[in-house]
């Protein structure tokens, strides 16, 4: 008995009898395509030569080929006759005891045998080529990659774009073999009418029990309109595949060219300006000897010796006219590094000027752009229009109510361009709902990048016409891009040509969910700004305007102008920054990370200092019983002309 066994097995061993081999596959070796391995299946995809070679192995080599040649189990090689042809490896993957090891032998056989083809042999692969001319040459019509090449006897770019394959490439009898189609879609998001979404979710899913992903290729489609897949569905099923062919076929005119001819698309809009300081500016004009640096206070007390200098006879100072002297008349006296130290000093002098607080501080805008609503008609085609509007505006925004959290009245103010930028595609007497695609299937923004992109008009659920476009411009789609320019809220604001400008109330906008913004439009008049403070600020305008107009020494060096305009400056650290009107209190910026807030309510006014975001001092301003609380300066002032 031993003995008989020992023999069985070398007679096995040496594949005498295939037995066991024959009629004993493995659960997990049943389907190559199961799970995830739908597409690439141990190397094998089904949009390469190999699937290729292998389908052709299928549908054409006899049973004794496949059962002694490739050797498949003989009811893999019987299910493959009876079962074919095939289109594509899926189809095979049905078949019944056809797993991993078949497909390995079948593969193998393919390569060694001459099934699988390649880009030049005279035929087109579909999933692979969008032609073969049986040559890998470039330049007669057919690239060496086998993709149709632009300027061929009339090739259409649907030809030579990859995205998209002919029907006559299909072969399926639902589809246009004169026709284009984009090679995959994605489907969802459309509002497809439920016939249609049900089939193409039928197709995203069930070939080979693959997992959906809410995308359909052209071959998906192609597998489900034939056998066997074909005969499973139901009549009503049917007749959703033939419509869901039509939602992949292209309109196939040239695509419709998009340029924009009227210099660069805008993106912003230009808001510049300078700010005009009251007039005369002041300098101080003396400066401590000792307060200057060891080579300049040489210099200093070499001037203090000169005839006609030193005006004040004191000789720990250096006033700015011994150093306009030295400059001038004294000129020779001095070496070329004394003189640029001197030269140095009286620059400094002139930047570290203050403006007069008795006027009013302007600002001038130099490219405000006028308020103004352009139409661009950019193309025309099958009934269409596709327009690009511009739209500026400038206006200044004002809140002046009760806050919720205080119970107080808030000033608030914005000056603040609004640029809006859209486009639009529009056919007379039809608003329909549009859809944009990206040749890949993928969801777009109509005009927002260069390239080609699908339109689609889409009603009740079905498309009722797609044509490709082609924008060679970038159209940003931007709406109410603002430029706030809060920071003067309260200067007198002019044009560059010295027009002052007013304003007019326009209507209101909304902020959030708790202000309401009274809004007024800049506009052309003879009048001043600083006169409308109090029909922006009508509960708040006896607190802005109430603290007296002059120079406030706060504390810790920092200086406060208040002008007769209502703009507030504050120095610190030789930065003048201008205080803002922003939710009821005024601020600044930062400068070398200290920044100052004024507290405003009907009695009293509070500075607040603060460093690297955290409050270091606070003092008051004044009060109502003493408006010069704070120490109004008292210093000698060189007028500059």
């Amino acid at each position: 008995m031993k003995k008989m066994n020992w023999i069985l097995w070398v007679v096995l061993s040496l594949g005498c009898v295939s037995t066991e081999e024959e009629e004993s596959l493995d659960a997990e070796e049943s389907c190559v395509f199961c799970g995830d391995e739908k597409a690439d299946a141990f190397g094998i995809s089904r949009s390469s030569y190999l699937a290729y070679g292998i389908v052709d192995l299928a549908n054409t080599a006899s049973f004794k080929v496949l059962d002694d040649d490739v050797r498949l189990d003989r009811r893999a090689a019987s299910g493959i006759v009876a079962t074919r042809p095939f289109d594509y490896i899926e189809q095979i993957d049905t078949v019944s005891y056809v797993g991993r090891r078949a497909f390995s032998r079948l593969a193998e056989y393919a390569e060694a045998q001459g099934f699988v083809p390649f880009c030049g042999d005279g035929k087109v692969q579909s999933l692979l080529e969008a032609c073969d001319d049986g040559n890998q040459n470039n330049g007669d019509g057919c690239s060496s990659t086998c993709l149709a090449e632009s300027g061929g006897q009339n090739t259409s770019f649907f030809e030579t774009d990859t995205h998209f394959i002919k029907g006559s490439q299909i072969g399926v009898s639902f589809v246009n073999p004169n026709g284009f189609y984009l090679r995959e879609r994605r489907y969802k998001g459309f509002g497809l009418a439920s016939d249609i979404k049900a089939i193409l979710d039928r197709a995203d899913g069930i070939l080979a029990n693959s997992t959906a992903n809410d995308r359909v290729s052209y071959d998906e489609l192609a597998l489900l309109s034939k056998e066997p897949f074909l005969s499973s569905l139901f009549s009503s099923e049917r007749n959703a595949l033939v419509k869901a062919w039509k939602i992949f076929e292209i309109n196939s005119a040239e695509p419709v060219v998009i340029r924009w001819e009227y210099g660069s698309v805008p993106t912003s809009v230009a808001f510049d300006f300078e700010v005009l300081r009251p007039g005369p500016i002041e300098v101080i004009s003396v400066r401590q000897i000792s307060s200057l640096g060891s080579f300049m206070q040489t210099i200093a007390r070499r001037l203090q010796q000169m005839n006609g200098l030193n005006a004040d006879n004191n000789s720990r100072t250096i006033e700015m006219g011994d150093l306009e002297a030295g400059l001038g008349n004294y000129r020779p006296v001095f070496t070329q590094s004394e003189l640029n130290e001197m030269q140095r000093l009286l620059d400094d002098y002139i930047q570290a000027a203050t403006p007069s607080f008795g006027g009013d501080y302007m600002v001038k805008y130099s490219t405000m752009p006028s308020p103004s609503k352009q139409t661009f008609r950019i193309a025309d085609f099958d009934g269409w229009t596709y327009n690009a509007y511009l739209e500026v505006d400038v206006h200044y925004d004002a809140y002046d109510k009760k806050s919720i959290y205080s119970g107080n009245y808030v000033p608030d103010a914005n000056l603040k361009s609004e640029y809006s930028f859209w486009t639009s595609l529009h056919k007379p007497g039809l608003r329909r709902p549009l859809k944009w695609m990206k040749l890949n299937g993928d969801w777009a923004n109509g005009g927002s990048e260069r390239g080609y992109r699908i339109m689609e008009r889409w009603e009740n659920g079905r498309r009722k016409y797609n044509r490709v476009l082609k924008f060679e411009s970038t159209f940003y789609r931007v709406h109410k891009q603002s430029s706030y320019k809060n920071e003067f809220a309260t200067a007198r604001p002019m044009l560059a040509d010295g027009t002052p400008l007013s304003l007019r109330k326009s209507t209101t906008v909304q902020y959030g969910r708790n202000k309401r913004y009274q809004r007024f439009k800049l506009a052309k008049v003879q009048s001043h700004f600083n006169k409308n403070i109090e029909k922006f600020f009508p509960n708040s305008a006896d607190r802005i305007l109430s603290i007296p107009f002059g120079r406030y020494e706060a504390v810790d060096g920092v200086v406060i102008d208040v002008h007769k305009s209502g703009a507030i400056f504050a120095y610190i650290g030789g930065c003048e920054l201008p205080f803002s009107i922003q939710d009821g209190t005024f601020e600044t910026k930062s400068c070398g990370g200290r920044s100052a807030k004024i507290d405003v309510d009907r009695s009293r006014a509070f500075l607040k200092l603060y460093s690297g975001g955290r409050k270091t001092k606070e003092v008051q301003l004044y009060n109502s019983s003493n408006p010069h609380l704070a120490i109004d300066l008292d210093r000698t002032y060189y007028i500059v002309k």
